[in-house]
């Protein structure tokens, strides 16, 4: 093979920057025209054409991705076969489908005569696709019962809510794939996303069933309620006797006891003893300790986290003293 230089020894006239930018002109016209002249001749090529699903959109939905393009081999003038099959603005194919949702997979033999007439100034010599596969459901609705997941509301440490969460609606309307819809329970559960909250709530929740194909109306929903903070109270709280014998010398030794609870800062001056009734049941006295267990009988229910700090009280007989 001959090197650069020896080449560039054969050319007549001085190679410079004015020279060369004529060569590579020439070049690029000579391209061009031999190009656009083997263009004007008959090819044949396979190509991927664009393709577009016509079907009723509003009762109807795509699950998946359908296909865009369909593998063909044609013949033809090869300017038409490059227009038609590399050019980015090319006309899609559009190919009607009744009922997408039963007529899911498409034949190339069934492409071959909806596709020939699209291309009427190139022959259609096959489709190379066998088939072509649809995702699509019929569209249908359901109306679900809406409900608030209480029990997943996070708040801040001693915070409580102190009201019923209200929601504004008791329902809602789904859209969506028949599969989904179909499959669906008859409730939605509506999740509040706020975490450690220390105040009260009133917002505008959306309505998440876990599908974006699904559509709502109407998509949110507002929720409220209260929440206060809780503080810790300890209260000595007097024992109320049962079935303690009238005639007999046994006595109550702890005549009141010790009990722990929370209750909203609001209220912590405001609870009175008669809203509790502590009772210590004799027949629960066991014999080998002389104890027994005391029993709540009554408290608010506005309380938190009750307990009674000692578990057991004890029994005795009277002394003289307590005569």
């Amino acid at each position: 093979m001959k090197s650069g230089e020896e080449i560039l020894s054969k050319i007549k006239f001085p190679i410079n920057a004015g020279n060369l930018k004529v060569v590579i002109l020439s070049i690029i016209a000579a391209t061009t025209f031999w190009f656009f002249t083997a263009l004007n001749k008959e090819y044949s090529a396979t190509i991927k054409y664009p393709v577009v699903f016509d079907f009723d959109r509003s009762n109807f939905i795509v699950t998946n991705d359908l296909p865009d393009k369909v593998q063909i081999n044609v013949s033809g003038v090869g300017w038409t076969i490059f227009r038609r099959g590399f050019l980015r603005n090319t006309e899609p194919i559009y190919l009607k489908i009744e009922n997408p949702e039963r007529n899911n997979k498409v034949t190339g033999s069934n492409l071959f005569s909806s596709i020939s007439e699209w291309l009427p100034d190139l022959q259609l010599n096959y489709v190379l696709d066998d088939t072509l596969y649809l995702s699509v459901e019929k569209k249908i609705t359901k109306k679900v019962r809406l409900l608030i997941d209480s029990a997943g509301i996070d708040l801040d440490e001693d915070y409580y809510i102190v009201s019923p969460v209200v929601s504004g609606l008791d329902s809602a309307e789904l859209s969506g794939p028949r599969s989904f819809i179909e499959s669906y329970p008859d409730t939605a559960w509506v999740r509040i996303a706020d975490r450690r909250m220390d105040s009260n709530f009133d917002k505008e929740i959306e309505i998440d069933v876990g599908n974006e194909l699904v559509s709502l109306n109407p998509e949110k929903v507002r929720v409220s309620f209260d929440v206060e903070e809780f503080v810790e109270v300890s209260k000595s709280m007097r024992l109320t006797k049962a079935n303690f014998p009238d005639d007999s010398l046994v006595v109550l030794k702890d005549t009141a006891i010790l009990i722990s609870f929370w209750i909203r800062e609001s209220r912590a001056q405001n609870i009175d003893d008669d809203e509790f009734i502590i009772m210590a049941d004799f027949d629960r006295m066991v014999t080998y300790d002389s104890t027994i267990q005391p029993l709540i009988l009554k408290y608010p229910k506005d309380i938190k986290r009750l307990s009674i700090r000692s578990p057991r009280v004890k029994v005795g007989k009277m002394s003289n003293a307590d005569e």
